[in-house]
């Protein structure tokens, strides 16, 4: 939409003569102008390495992904063990992954957000209740999903419909790792500790 309007208000400006240019810098101009539309425009999906592709949304000056990641394979095309919530949509939902495997399944130039990249979500949003902006039809076009967990120890499933757990990227302890949590009924994002052998969602942000 903004580069849109920008495009537009150049070439207005340049083709009525309100700016003097000779013809040459002025198509000159036209070609760059396009070009950084298709750039702008070009960002609005990204593909992981199993060339699924995933729609994204800037928020406060951060590209995210706006779906839950479901790749098998690392950047590097190495397929690791990933889960996938039984019965659920995983075009939807995504699939759910350990610690380490979440580390490295962000597609090229992506990578598992920053308790700052949160952080900088949550500034951006208006209203008292973040959670319900958080998801999908809320403000931030985030649209973060309710898709539970897969347990470290008895690989049982749970909280689908109910809770979301999303990876962050930060080591504070040997065998856990730090969640963003969100629960149904409560408006706030908890933070939370998991086992890094459990198995989470992950959205991905642009390096």
């Amino acid at each position: 939409m903004l580069h849109s309007l920008f495009f537009y208000i150049f070439k207005c400006h340049i083709f009525n003569h309100q700016i003097l240019l000779p013809m040459k810098i002025k198509i000159l101009f036209f070609v760059f102008i396009s070009f950084l539309t298709f750039q702008m425009q070009a960002q609005t999906t990204v593909k992981d390495k199993d060339g699924n592709e995933y729609k994204t949304v800037t928020i406060g000056g951060k590209l995210w992904m706006a779906e839950n990641l479901r790749a098998k394979q690392t950047k590097g095309g190495v397929e690791l063990e990933s889960f996938v919530y039984p019965e659920a949509d995983i075009t939807k939902n995504g699939r759910l992954y350990s610690y380490e495997v979440a580390a490295n399944m962000c597609p090229e130039g992506w990578s598992l957000p920053t308790e700052a990249d949160w952080d900088n979500v949550f500034k951006n949003i208006a209203e008292v209740d973040i959670v319900p902006q958080l998801l999908e039809g809320g403000s931030t076009g985030l649209n973060l999903t309710l898709s539970g967990l897969r347990g470290e120890d008895s690989g049982k499933f749970d909280g689908m419909g109910n809770s979301g757990w999303y990876w962050v990227k930060s080591e504070p302890e040997a065998n856990l790792g730090s969640v963003k949590m969100i629960v149904r009924g409560n408006p706030q994002v908890m933070k939370a500790l998991s086992s890094k052998d459990g198995g989470n969602s992950v959205r991905c942000v642009k390096d």
